[in-house]
This record gives structure tokens, sequence and C-alpha cells, in this order.
């Protein structure tokens, strides 16, 4: 009997170990299959190949502190805005909530076609859908009322008179609270498999994830707040389902994050972009963006 029980205890033992060294190769398989493609040469072409498609953009860092004035760059907080210009409201005719505003002229290295100076500001609705309606300008089921973006060539600081009062009530919904002022950095802006160009510049490589996963570490950095460059979702570009044989390039991308006295975040830790046509960025038309978010 002693026998049989120490067999017994024996076969359970082995079972167990060959089952946890089994699940342990399976996840250093998995491991391996995730770090390394199959063809390593391949993947190191397709590396130079990204890195000699990247573009100039320029990142938005976040000091998780209040601005130190009406008209630095900053995300939430109050606007800065003149007494002679009407507020931008909603379709509903409610005040839109100010996101973010930049003033070009702290940009060391600006981005060619992009202003030099002046202040663009970002609003949006306080909706269950943050003001964007997913169309882009010009469709024919594009409302377009309830987010805008507004340029100030010329500012004078005395005129600013503040932004209107909004109370929120337990039915609005904003994707960020508090406030942060802005720096910038010039950065080369990588192209990643997100992008609906990337099949152009890497044919069928998007397709292939298995191989393809670890370009998406090298090629984006997060939190990716920025200016031109390449776009980066959480889900696919509406750009190559929706007017995609039109050119949009990102004229603001903010992440989700969290820092100081900001706290960022689209839905399920997404991704905001403001898309503009060149042709409207070069006549600073900005009555035309596109505003998209996703998240996971």
């Amino acid at each position: 009997m002693k026998l049989v029980v120490f067999i017994s205890a024996f076969l359970i033992a082995l079972a167990v170990f060959l089952t946890t060294r089994s699940s342990a190769n399976s996840d250093s398989d998995t491991q391996r299959k995730l770090e390394e493609p199959k063809d390593s040469a391949q993947f190191e072409q397709w590396k130079a190949a990204i890195d000699a498609n990247a573009l100039p953009a320029i990142r938005l860092v976040l000091t998780g502190k209040p601005a130190d004035s009406t008209t630095a760059s900053k995300v939430g907080g109050a606007p800065f805005w003149p007494s002679e210009k009407p507020y931008p409201t909603s379709g509903k005719g409610d005040p839109l909530q100010f996101l973010a505003q930049i003033n070009f002229a702290e940009i060391a290295d600006p981005l060619a076609d992009y202003p030099t100076s002046g202040l663009l500001q970002f609003f949006i609705s306080a909706d269950d859908l943050y003001g964007s309606d997913f169309t882009r300008p010009g469709t024919d089921d594009s409302k377009n009322h309830d987010y805008a973006i507004v340029f100030h060539e010329r500012f004078d600081t005395k005129e600013h008179v503040g932004a209107p009062s909004v109370t929120l009530s337990e039915d609005d919904y904003l994707p960020f609270r508090g406030e942060s002022a802005v720096t910038f950095e010039s950065v080369s802006s990588r192209p990643s498999p997100l992008d609906y160009r990337f099949d152009a510049l890497l044919p069928g490589v998007g397709q292939r994830y298995d191989e393809t996963e670890p370009l998406y570490d090298y090629a984006i950095d997060s939190p990716s707040h920025q200016i031109g460059g390449y776009a980066v979702f959480t889900q696919t570009d509406p750009r190559s389902y929706e007017g995609k044989d039109e050119d949009w390039q990102v004229l603001l991308q903010l992440d989700s994050e969290t820092i100081g006295d900001l706290d960022m975040m689209w839905g399920d830790v997404g991704i905001a972009n403001f898309f503009i046509r060149p042709a409207d960025l070069a006549a600073r038309n900005f009555s035309q963006v596109w505003y998209n978010w996703d998240c996971h």
C-alpha cells in the first residue's frame, strides 16, 4: 500500500513538473516570438527603412505645473481670450471647454509650413464623445459644431477677458482635469504600423503582426504628444477609410497622461488627433480641422 501511495505521489509530482516546464517553455517561446522577428536581418532592413522615412515633429512635454501666463502654451486651465471675439460655442449654444493652446513663438525650431508666431487654441464639448463626431469636415454627416480651433495671429494681453465660466453637470464628460504648462522638443517622428501610410513605405509588413510587433516599441514614443510627424492610434487610423484620397497631417496630437496637476485620459487610455490639410495650414485656415480620438 505504501508503495502504491509513493508511486501515485511521484506520478502527480512528475505531471506538475512537466506541466510547469511546458508552460515555462511556452512563455519563453512566446517572448522570443515577440522580441525577435523570424529574420533579424530583414528586421534591421525594416528599421532602416522606417528611419529613412521619418518626419520632423515637435514633441510637447507636459510639465505637470500650471502655466505662468494666460498666453503660454498649456493643456487645460484658463485660456487667453480677447474681448472683441465671440467665444466658441457648441451646436446647442453652450460655451465649449478649453482644451489646449500653442504659442508658436515658444517653439525654438518651428516646423516648415506651421506658424512661427500666434496662438492656436483648441476647444471641445463636454459630452460623451468629447465633442467629436468622428467624421472629417465636409462630409454630409459631419456637423463640426462641438469643437473649434481658433488662431490668434496677433494678440494683446491687455485685451484678455477670460473664458466664460462653464458649470459641468453629472452628465458632462471631459478627457482631462487640471492644467499643465508645455515645453517643446524637436524630434524625428518614425512611421509606425498604426499610420495609414506605413504599408506604402513597407508593403505588406503591417499585416505580419507576429514579426512587426517589435516595430511598435521601436517607432512609438509614449506618451505621444506632438505637432506634425506621424500619428499614433489605439485602434485604426481613420484616414485609411475616411478621406483616404486626401492629404491630412497632424496639427496636434494629445495622448493620455497623468502628471502633476493634470490628469488627461481619452476614454480608456486613448489618444486624440487634430488633422489639417496642408493647403488649409498654409492659408492659416483652421475652420476645417478634423478632430478624432480613439481608445482601447
